[in-house]
């Protein structure tokens, strides 16, 4: 996924928004002109935090 393709499937949408991924996990998505992150809440208890920047960087931090 790319911050385009994000900023796609938001556009027209308020942020914060809920969704679950093709893993049947709840994902978080927040965010705003200079970045959208996804913090997704894996099965194995850990929280995923990917930020998603218009320059293509992508970076990837978990929490428990």
């Amino acid at each position: 996924m790319t911050y385009d393709e994000i900023k796609a499937m938001v556009q027209g949408k308020s942020l914060p928004l809920s969704a679950e991924n093709s893993d049947g996990e709840y994902v978080v998505i927040e965010g705003n002109e200079k970045c959208y992150i996804l913090t997704t809440a894996q099965h194995n208890g850990w929280c995923r935090i990917n930020e998603y920047y218009p320059d293509g960087t992508i970076t990837e931090t978990y929490e428990k």
